[in-house]
């Protein structure tokens, strides 16, 4: 295992542990509703997509813009009192989700930069309340 496969994978974990931290404590069906998100076209967010399988989620994977995304499932989720999602997009992507979630009274409260790739700028990050 390389740096960079131990430091993804460790990303995934992080992202994945409040949900995970939840069903050992017997709140799991509060946390049902969890969000895992990628950028699909990043070799680095697939990774991530799949440690977050491996955790038992089942991740939304996404092609850059996140409107779609936004408007059919993460802004009727929270509308209807959903919990925190998690993910590894492009610093844009999740300034766009972060300015979203402001609406619903959630920011980012668990942020991993991963720097720039030779096509995009990566981080890993958790959205709350």
């Amino acid at each position: 295992m390389d740096r960079r496969t131990f430091c993804l994978g460790s990303a995934a974990a992080a992202a994945c542990w409040p949900a995970d931290r939840a069903f050992a404590a017997g709140r799991g069906p509060a946390m049902a509703s969890e969000r895992i998100l990628f950028d699909s076209r990043y070799g680095e967010c697939r990774s991530f997509a799949a440690a977050a399988r491996r955790f038992g989620h089942a991740p939304l994977a996404f092609e850059g813009d996140i409107t779609a995304l936004w408007y059919d499932d993460l802004r009727p989720h929270w509308a209807a009192g959903g919990g925190s999602i998690a993910g590894m997009t492009t610093s844009t992507s999740l300034f766009c989700l972060e300015q979203l979630a402001k609406d619903h009274w959630r920011r980012v409260t668990f942020r991993i930069d991963h720097g720039f790739t030779p096509a995009a700028h990566l981080v890993s990050w958790i959205i709350s309340a």
